[in-house]
Formats: C-alpha cells, structure tokens, sequence
C-alpha cells in the first residue's frame, strides 16, 4: 500500500510539475514575444529617428550647398557690375579730345549753372587748358584751377568757398548708382 501511495504522489507530484513546466513555457514564450515586439518596436523607432536625422541632415547640407551657390554667385554677379562701374569711370579717359572737350563743356556749364559771382573751377591737370577756352566759350566769370583730385568733370564753387557744386563723372555714377545696378542686374540676368 505504501508503493500504491507512493505511486500516486509521484504521479501527482509529475503531473505537477508538468502542469508547472507547461505554465512556465507559456508564460515564457509570452515574455519572449513580448521581448521580441519591444525589440522590434525599439529597432522600428531607431529606424525612423535614424532615416528622419538622415533626411534633416540632408536638408541641411542642401540647405548650406544652395547658400554657399548663390552667395557665390551674387559675388560673381556683384563683381561684372563693379567691373562695369569701374570701367564708366574711366570713360572721360577714353574719350577723342573732340568728345572729351564737349563732355567736359557740358559738365562745367551744369556745375557753374547754380552758382553766381566770379567763380573757381576745378579740373583734372590734363584738362586745364581746355577748360579755360570753355570758360571763355561759356562766358563764365571764372579762374579754372587744376586739382589732381578731380580726374573727370568739374568742381565749381564760388570765390570764399561757401557754394560748392560737385559734377564729376564719378559724382554722378555714385548718385545714379543704386538705380543702376539694379537696372544692370535686371538687363543681365532677367
């Protein structure tokens, strides 16, 4: 009876401990299935935070590519209108003396147009000797004075210096200067 007994704890005792086994796979196969969604929840959200730091780090560079291009190219564009301007400066140089006589006329009469009384004008050293037959021809009242500082165009001012009328080449470039460039700009690339 003791063996009968005994047998039938050690069959309860096994059906237990499968019993408790069978519980403890399932409750780990659930762990591990739950490890496994977790983990690929995990890898999913890394893969996302990783593609969208990719594409914020593309945009970026980009982003910096298209503004380093079109400060270059604003440079490139700034410096044929700085070209331009230096080369519109340097037109009275260029000028056969007939033209260049008729373009300084013009210039002085502007100039001394505003101003009353004997005057002085000043001109570029090269100009001087024309611009005292001009002075003439314009039946100026005027003592024409060579000054290296003007290098096109005139200064006429009135004898004690409280008048004073700028009208050079360059005076007038750097006055129209706004206006143009943006009319350059406009002429030259739409």
């Amino acid at each position: 009876m003791n063996s009968e007994l005994l047998r039938v704890v050690e069959r309860e005792a096994r059906a237990e401990a499968d019993r408790l086994l069978a519980e403890a796979r399932g409750q780990s196969e659930g762990i591990l299935a739950q490890a496994g969604e977790q983990a690929r929840a995990i890898r999913q959200e890394f893969l996302q935070r990783s593609q969208a730091e990719e594409r914020t780090a593309e945009a970026r560079a980009r982003s910096a590519a298209n503004l380093e291009a079109s400060a270059m190219l604003l440079e490139a564009k700034s410096r044929v209108i700085e070209s331009l301007f230096a080369e519109a400066a340097g037109v009275m140089d260029k000028l056969p003396p007939e033209k260049r006589r008729l373009a300084l006329k013009g210039l002085m009469a502007e100039a001394a147009a505003g101003l009353s009384g004997r005057l002085r004008i000043e001109v570029s050293p090269r100009d001087e000797a024309p611009a005292r037959k001009l002075a003439g021809e314009l039946k100026l009242d005027a003592e024409v004075v060579p000054d290296a500082r003007v290098s096109d165009g005139a200064v006429a001012s009135t004898m004690d210096g409280s008048a004073r009328v700028y009208n050079r080449i360059n005076d007038r470039l750097q006055q129209a200067r706004p206006l143009l460039t943006s009319s350059i700009a406009r002429m030259l690339w739409g």
